[in-house]
């Protein structure tokens, strides 16, 4: 004769798994809807044109490309690599360097577990991915140029 119970001894624990999991998706649904209800709009001043000074600019264009890569990679690991973002945005020595390096990151999309987050911009990833004294250091970069944050 068959059983009801078809997993024995572990059906308690197997209803606590599944109740986990569905209790973890319904979490990750409402932050995906709120971040859609959220909007991607960016800050102010965010999709003025970067005008870049070429002759003040420290570093090779090519440069920014690595930079700007470096950030996003500090940002799309598991946990932002605060101390990274913080220690190549102090590289920067002239205003139009970070403009540059605004204009060079474009904008990228950040992804969670293989799902689209946004596509926005340098400014608009800083925002999202810091926050406390962290955000407060890369305004205080933002601020020490003159470019809005």
């Amino acid at each position: 004769m068959l059983s009801k119970n078809i997993f024995g001894k572990y059906d308690a624990q197997i209803k606590l798994l599944f109740a986990l999991l569905g209790a973890g998706l319904l979490i990750f649904a409402a932050y995906q809807v709120y971040k859609w209800l959220k909007g991607t709009t960016p800050p102010p001043g965010a999709e003025e044109q970067q005008h870049v000074n070429q002759n003040n600019l420290t570093y090779q264009i090519g440069d920014y490309s690595i930079l700007a890569d470096s950030l996003e990679a500090a940002m799309v690991t598991s946990g932002t690599d605060e101390a990274a973002v913080i220690e190549t945005l102090n590289q920067l020595q002239t205003a139009d360097d970070l403009r540059q390096l605004i204009t060079t990151f474009g904008k990228r999309t950040n992804y969670v577990f293989s799902i689209p987050q946004y596509t926005e911009n340098l400014v608009y990833w800083l925002q999202e991915e810091l926050s406390g004294s962290d955000k407060d250091k890369v305004q205080a970069v933002f601020n020490k140029f003159s470019i809005p944050f």
